[in-house]
């Protein structure tokens, strides 16, 4: 991690070349008139933009900063941070390097408050700082991925679940039957199904024709093939 710059965050934004003097002193003469932050007084008068203020905090406190492009995630971290907690920390779970979990942040008085999230997820965090826009579209974004994801999931199993009981109910007929082996013979406009007992292969009431791709991608499952 970056050595923390211990200088004012005024001082700092000066030797980025992101704030002329007059500048400062003007902001620092209205926190003298109307107290407040100095950071807060700058992004509101439009000294300075969120970026460069996001940035120049990252310096200060000694942490790596992430632009907008890189806030991304995948599945096992996504999974790591429910979205309640996300949105009430403002953080993003990024990916887990070394061990350590990296989490986007864009306010840094949430800092001392992440150790609650090791326990959370179970991985000592590494905080990251990131603007807070961006941080906060990505952590929409993501989560909604997430939620479209898991929808999808479950329309999937909803789907599957008639076939997977007519597959249980022909497989428990053969076992029944002590039947020795079990055909599924799909074709043009038909799908027969055979079981083979005492050396005999006879039909059983037909499935319909259009389960027929969804039962043989179920057996091969089954089959892991």
């Amino acid at each position: 991690m970056p050595t923390p710059d211990n200088r004012p965050i005024g001082s700092i934004l000066l030797g980025m070349g992101v704030l002329r003097q007059g500048q400062l002193q003007a902001a620092l003469a209205e926190q003298r008139r109307n107290g407040g932050r100095i950071g807060n007084i700058m992004l509101e008068r439009k000294l300075v933009s969120e970026e460069d203020m996001s940035r120049a905090l990252a310096l200060q406190k000694g942490l790596d900063w992430v632009p907008s492009a890189s806030l991304t995630v995948n599945a096992e971290t996504i999974n790591l941070i429910d979205p309640g907690s996300a949105r009430a920390f403002g953080v993003l779970p990024l990916d887990i390097r070394e061990g350590m979990l990296r989490i986007a942040v864009s306010d840094v008085d949430t800092l001392p408050l992440l150790g609650d999230l090791e326990g959370l997820t179970g991985y000592p965090v590494q905080p990251v700082l990131a603007e807070a826009t961006a941080l906060n579209e990505a952590v929409e974004k993501a989560y909604q991925a997430r939620a479209e994801k898991e929808q999808a999931a479950a329309t999937e199993a909803g789907e599957a679940a008639p076939i997977v009981r007519l597959l249980e109910s022909i497989l428990t007929r053969a076992v029944r039957d002590s039947a020795a082996d079990v055909h599924f013979e799909p074709s043009q406009g038909e799908f027969r199904v055979r079981m083979r007992v005492d050396g005999v292969l006879y039909e059983i009431d037909p499935p319909p024709a259009h389960l027929a791709q969804a039962l043989i991608s179920r057996i091969k499952v089954l089959a892991n093939l």
